[in-house]
């Protein structure tokens, strides 16, 4: 009488232990080696943004004729030039903490060794639409600090109305920076471009 035999199975694990199958003929990559790739291309995709970002940034200074680095910003009052429209501030008022609060009782109080500072924007479109919101503006401090506007601050009128091609809007923006601390220059990030304006002559607020 014939006694069945038990039937094994042997399963091989593809490329060894600790191995990722990814596919597309790549076949089987260690742990290791593709966390090094994914930092990698992360690296390279960072580099390349950069890169663009600088190549605009370059282009806008040429648009302003060589001014809009912060060595050498663009002349206070002027209008800074971007592709999609132009942007200058026009006032700048300092210690303006009372303004603040009269503008919305419930805006937060500056940090301790900081003030309040107002700087009136005005924005010029030249295309469909533009958003102020999309705006990064910053008051830049001699050591090239960047102080910015609290995440929460209602001004009146605030520099958020959007505007469409041929309109203008402007606004107050408030920004957080040391007291007495000069301001340097105002950064403003369009997109891809960044240019530096040189602030208007500050007032002390009333």
């Amino acid at each position: 009488m014939n006694q069945e035999q038990p039937i094994k199975v042997v399963v091989k694990q593809k490329g060894g232990p600790g191995c990722f199958k990814i596919g597309l003929g790549v076949g089987c990559v260690a742990p290791a080696a593709f966390c090094v790739g994914l930092i990698v291309i992360a690296v390279i995709v960072m580099a390349l943004v950069q890169a663009g970002e600088k190549s605009a940034t370059e282009q806008a200074i040429k648009r302003n004729n060589g001014f809009g680095s912060f060595e050498k910003p663009i002349p206070a009052q002027q209008w800074a030039l971007f592709e999609e429209g132009t942007v200058r501030a026009t006032k700048l008022i300092r210690q303006a903490d009372q303004m603040v609060e009269e503008f919305n009782a419930f805006n937060p109080d500056p940090p301790a060794g900081a003030d309040y500072v107002l700087v009136w924007f005005e924005l010029q479109c030249n295309v469909e639409k533009c958003d102020p919101d999309l705006l990064d503006l910053r008051l830049m401090d001699s050591q090239e600090k960047a102080w910015g506007e609290p995440w929460v601050l209602v001004l009146d009128p605030d520099f958020d109305k959007a505007a469409v091609r041929g309109a203008t809007t402007a606004g107050w923006q408030g920004f957080q920076f040391p007291v007495g601390e000069p301001v340097r220059t105002i950064k403003i990030e369009w997109g891809s471009e960044t240019l530096h304006v040189e602030p208007p002559a500050a007032q002390i607020a009333p």
